[in-house]
Order: structure tokens, then C-alpha cells, then sequence
């Protein structure tokens, strides 16, 4: 039955993208790309009990005199309880976590509500626990570079890793520590021309449809050599227009999506320094946009310094 929806789930994929502009003539190559592979093996509906990804497992180094730390008990708001006992119940039952009541580290779990919906993501506070950690080399995606390769596209995809934070082994030395690993980072995938990533989010993208399938095949072919799942329901096989990182991408260029441009312009003025970071935070990702942006929000950025400076 499951293995049923999901073949039909896969189908919906292919009809969005004929409607989205997708040639006719080519849909059967596109169909022959999405089911090269058992579509059990590279997609899912649901986070099930599979293996872990086929990566290296994550191993964090504590710093000398790291001592360990629990958090008080709190009590959650009715309704992040609501969520919390069975999300939490379902990761037990699918070996994803375990139960230890002997643990020496204890971080808070607070939920977060997703966007544009009422269902809520489960995060761990690991502030504590990263301050006695030793810092590991490594660089964040730079968008706006990126996406400078993007253009002259006409053909993407999106793609989501189906709850990926729960994809990724851990070593089982860290597993008192945290309770999840990534050793993968986005550099190995960004090595492949025509493939973006953004933590568990995958750009696919060409500049004609022949190439984009050529490529879909080979990002299905390393989904499933690594042992990754991609969501159904939350990816698209192709389309003329997509929105990555607040940026709305097609034919004609890169550009801010509108509704993050207005909820720029609705931002009341900081009046503290929680404000003001969040305000530099936001600016900050149209900085490419706005002219001499570096000098503009230097003095903010001195006040945000001194601010934090005192606290």
C-alpha cells in the first residue's frame, strides 16, 4: 500500500512538471530518469526505518576541561506537547534516537514553527554544548556567488531531503553528545556543475531541457549511491521558475522575491540590540542589491558591536 501511494505520488511529479511547461515530446525520458532506480529507493512520503545515509559519520572533539551539561526541566506550551510526544515516539520507534535517562548532557529541545504552516520542527539548543567544542573548519555556501552560475538557465528543479537531518549517521563516541551528524559537506556536492545546495535543499538547474535530464539522472544516480531519500511531496522534478533563498530564478535572471522585499519595508526601527541584529540580518541578504551597502551599514553594525560588547 505505501509503496502504491508513493509510486502515485511520483507520478504527480511528472504531471506538475507537464503543466509547469515541460515538453511532451521528452516526458518519457523523464519518466524512464525518476523510475531508473526503484522509486522506494530514492523517495519517500514519510522518514521510515532505513538505514543511514552512506556518508561518513560525524565526530565532534571536545575542548580540554569540557565539562558536561544539563539543562533544567521546563515545562512546553500545550500545544509544542502535542507535537513533541509522538514526533519524538515515532524517532524512538524508528531507531532514530533512544531513550537514557544516565545521560551527563542535556540540551533543550524547543519546537519552531514552520513557515507558511502549522506543523512545527523540533530543534536542539546545543548553545551550551558548542561553546566546549573544538571549531571545525568549514565554509557556508556564498548565494550570491552562486547563483551567478545559475544564469542563462531555463530548466529546475527543487528538491528536499525527506526530514535529512534524520538521514545522516552519527559516530557512536558523539552519540552521548548530540544525536545527529552530518560529515558531508555542501563543498562535495557543490563540486558537481548545475547543483546547489542550502542545507537540505537541492537547485537543479541547466540551460535546456536535454542537459537537465542529463543531469537529474546523474543527481538520482548519487541520491541513491549515497543512500539519501528525497521527498515526494516536497520536491519538483522541473520547472520554468523557482524561488531559492528568497531569490525568484528564470530564463530572464535572478531576483528578490516580493514578498521578502516587502517584509523588509513593513520592519519597525530597532530599538535594542536584538532588534538591531535581526535588522542587519535581514538587510544583509539584499546586501548585493543595495548600493555601497558595506558603508551604509557599518555604523549599525559598530552600534550592534558595542551593544553586545556590554551584555
Amino acid at each position: 500500500m505505501t509503496r502504491m501511494r508513493l509510486e502515485r505520488a511520483v507520478e504527480v511529479l511528472i504531471h506538475r512538471a507537464l503543466d509547469e511547461g515541460f515538453p511532451a515530446d521528452k516526458v518519457e525520458r523523464l519518466r524512464t530518469i525518476v523510475y531508473a532506480y526503484d522509486a522506494y529507493d530514492v523517495w519517500r512520503l514519510v522518514l521510515g526505518k532505513y538505514p543511514p545515509a552512506n556518508v561518513g559519520p560525524m565526530r565532534v572533539r571536545t575542548e580540554t576541561g569540557c565539562r558536561p551539561y544539563k539543562v533544567k526541566a521546563r515545562k512546553y506550551a500545550p500545544e509544542y506537547q502535542v507535537f513533541l510526544d509522538p514526533f519524538n515516539e515515532m524517532l524512538v520507534k524508528l531507531g532514530r534516537v533512544y531513550e537514557n535517562p544516565t545521560s551527563r548532557w542535556v540540551c533543550a529541545a524547543p519546537p519552531v514553527r514552520k513557515r507558511g504552516a502549522g506543523d512545527f520542527r523540533q530543534t536542539v539548543g546545543y548553545k551550551p554544548f558548542n561553546a566546549q567544542t573544538e571549531p571545525m573548519a568549514g565554509l557556508i555556501p556564498n548565494s550570491h556567488v552562486d547563483l551567478e552560475n545559475v544564469r542563462g538557465s531555463n530548466d529546475f528543479g527543487f528538491f528536499d531531503y525527506s526530514k535529512g537531518y534524520w538521514q545522516l549517521p552519527l559516530a557512536k563516541e558523539c552519540q552521548m553528545l548530540l544525536y545527529v551528524g552530518r560529515s558531508i559537506p555542501n563543498a562535495t556536492v557543490q563540486l558537481y556543475k548545475h547543483l546547489l545546495v542550502w542545507i537540505a535543499d537541492l537547485l537543479l538547474y541547466a540551460a535546456n531541457v536535454d542537459m537537465y535530464l542529463n543531469k537529474l539522472q546523474e543527481m538520482l544516480e548519487l541520491t541513491a549511491m549515497f543512500g539519501f531519500k528525497l521527498s515526494v511531496s516536497k520536491s519538483c522534478v522541473n520547472k520554468r521558475e523557482v524561488k531559492w533563498c528568497g531569490k525568484v530564478i528564470n530564463g530572464e535572471g535572478v531576483k528578490h522575491a516580493s514578498e521578502r522585499i516587502q517584509a523588509l519595508q513593513s520592519m519597525l526601527y530597532p530599538t535594542n540590540a536584538g532588534e538591531l541584529q535581526q535588522f542587519l540580518c535581514s538587510t544583509n541578504w539584499m546586501g548585493d542589491s543595495i548600493v555601497d551597502y558595506a558603508r551604509l551599514a557599518l555604523p549599525l553594525q559598530d552600534t550592534l558591536d558595542k551593544a553586545m560588547a556590554q551584555t
